[in-house]
């Protein structure tokens, strides 16, 4: 359950930066991605915020055109 939470919460942020698609290339702007954290999660489970993070910041590049930094 909480992977899916994230997974929604990662996307849903994505969606946002995908209205200003293109708005910040000209201006050359910065985002600031920090980085999620799962304080309760299983030993199995510890690399998934730091993944997780990675690919929102990926995908906020992407869709935002702006350089993002985590």
């Amino acid at each position: 359950m909480q992977r899916l939470v994230a997974c929604f919460i990662a996307l849903a942020s994505s969606q946002a930066f995908a209205q200003v698609e293109g708005a910040c290339e000209d201006t050359g702007c910065r985002i600031v991605v920090l980085n999620l954290v799962g304080k309760t999660l299983a030993d199995a489970d510890k690399a998934v915020p730091a993944l997780l993070t990675d690919t929102l910041a990926q995908q906020i590049s992407v869709d935002s055109g702006c350089q993002v930094m985590t």
